[in-house]
């Protein structure tokens, strides 16, 4: 077992992000081959109705992580039961207007052309739509247990939850595809695990948060109430960032192109989710060393360092593995129309990786609104961009594009901002070389891989991580082990 807590933590967050997503990697061409291209298209359609309707989240996952961080560096018990009783009260409203929206879009599905659906899979698919609202529902409720574990840095708990709010549904769902190769289905198994799940999170927390109880309470104009609305905008912008992509897709090109854009984007959203997970575990230790008045400045050096190096090598090893695994996994039909977008959406990853920190230490840090001015910025120009792009290459990949070009600009102005906060001018002028480098040399050989300039961009990614690593990975590693 694993001793030291940062390290248990950075491992029980990466198989808390990546354990779904292999088995469903996995899992997916059986769901192509039982449900067919266009019932497997309404069922990426689902899931990207659950993921875009984290929209209504009004930031309860990270708002409950700093409130209850914080309120643990202060030793204030009372102000952490406040903090739950509220969030699960907003939880419960926000499950009911879940299940009211989707139903809403449930309905218009039936009477409209909402979605570009046929006609012999539209009741089916309006159904489906109207049950993923209580799903939605399921996962405001779970943020809440998740990050109030991991306030308080137990990060296992919080992957058994999620493990068993997500994977369990889908192995559920694997054995049902056999006998019952209906979407309906499907959906109605995960109601029902998503259900006893949340049952058994409240039974726990009764029994193991000495002197909680549950009491209904909902609260505005409260400091953490107007922090979580700041968090909830920010994920409202991110969002929209990127799940516009996908909703454009569907409008323009159709259901089977968006399954298999949806899948590649979905990919790649788990591996975002899994350079989170790196060092996820930093988030509310700069919290707590931000109310115990500990300078945090190394710590965010070394966190960022090693995400930065860690995303980009593993991602260059993305690039030459995927050839060879996606084929036997997916089959030879999927991964020819994946192709296309796998490499841009490598690039994507490779400016939005090093934001991963900046966005850490800027909410855990008090300057949350400066950081969601910028996203808000972000966002638009985004969404112009695709839209722009859109008009003019009249393809799928023209959202991709908009994306890389938008990330390399967020990349660079987040870490300045961010750097800004912790450097001197001449500081920070010194350390830019160091997070933007990496990423700029390994894009510039993904798309010139066999020119020589292409060529020279690998080898220099190569020597500047062998460089960190002489000179500053033993120092990194051990104040990240020691935190």
């Amino acid at each position: 077992m694993l001793k030291n807590k940062n390290l248990a933590n950075s491992f029980w967050n990466l198989l808390d992000i990546f354990l779904y997503p292999i088995v469903f990697f996995v899992s997916v061409p059986l769901f192509i081959k039982h449900l067919g291209p266009e019932a497997f298209g309404v069922w990426m359609l689902l899931n990207t109705i659950l993921v875009g309707m984290q929209v209504f989240n009004f930031g309860l996952g990270p708002g409950i992580l700093k409130n209850i961080a914080w309120q643990i560096g202060k030793g204030d018990r009372e102000g952490q039961i406040n903090t739950l009783n509220s969030s699960l009260s907003a939880s419960i409203m926000l499950f009911l207007l879940a299940v009211l929206i989707t139903g809403t879009l449930a309905l218009l599905t039936l009477k409209t052309d909402l979605f570009s659906i046929g006609p012999h899979i539209k009741s089916s698919a309006a159904l489906c739509i109207a049950l993923t609202g209580a799903l939605v529902g399921f996962r405001f409720m779970e943020q809440v247990f998740t990050n109030f574990c991991k306030a308080y840095e137990n990060f296992r708990a919080a992957a058994f939850i999620t493990i068993s709010n997500r994977l369990v549904p889908l192995i559920v769902n694997l054995i049902l595809l056999f006998y019952y190769p209906d979407i309906a289905t499907l959906v109605i198994s995960m109601l029902v695990c998503n259900a006893l799940t949340i049952c058994c999170c409240f039974l726990l927390l009764h029994q193991r948060f000495t002197g909680y109880r549950f009491r209904l309470k909902i609260q505005f104009g409260s400091e953490s109430s107007r922090f979580a609305l700041v968090l909830w905008l920010q994920s409202l912008c991110m969002i929209l960032i990127f799940q516009a992509d996908r909703y454009l897709i569907v409008q323009y090109f159709g259901l089977v192109t968006l399954s298999y854009y949806a899948l590649t984007a979905t990919i790649f959203n788990h591996l975002h989710m899994g350079f989170n997970a790196l060092l996820g575990w930093v988030a509310p230790k700069f919290t707590k060393w931000k109310a115990q008045d500990i300078e945090v400045k190394h710590l965010y050096i070394a966190s960022r360092d090693s995400v930065l190096l860690i995303s980009v090598n593993a991602l260059l090893l993305f690039h030459f593995l995927y050839p060879y695994i996606f084929p036997v996994i997916l089959g030879v039909k999927s991964t020819q129309a994946m192709t296309p977008y796998i490499n841009y959406f490598i690039i994507m990853e490779l400016f939005l990786a090093p934001s991963i920190i900046p966005a850490y230490f800027l909410n855990a840090s008090g300057h949350e609104k400066g950081y969601l001015y910028f996203l808000i910025l972000f966002a638009s120009g985004t969404v112009t961009l695709m839209l722009l792009m859109l008009h003019y290459f009249k393809t799928p990949l023209a959202v991709v594009y908009a994306l890389v070009l938008s990330n390399l600009a967020g990349m660079i102005f987040q870490n300045l901002f961010a750097e800004k906060q912790l450097f001197s001018k001449a500081a920070i002028l010194r350390q830019l070389a160091g997070w933007i480098l990496l990423p700029i040399a390994a894009s510039l050989f993904l798309l010139y891989p066999t020119q020589w300039w292409g060529i020279l961009s690998l080898i220099i990614v190569c020597l500047y991580s062998v460089i960190i690593i002489i000179t500053s990975g033993r120092a990194h590693a051990t104040l990240l082990y020691k935190a």
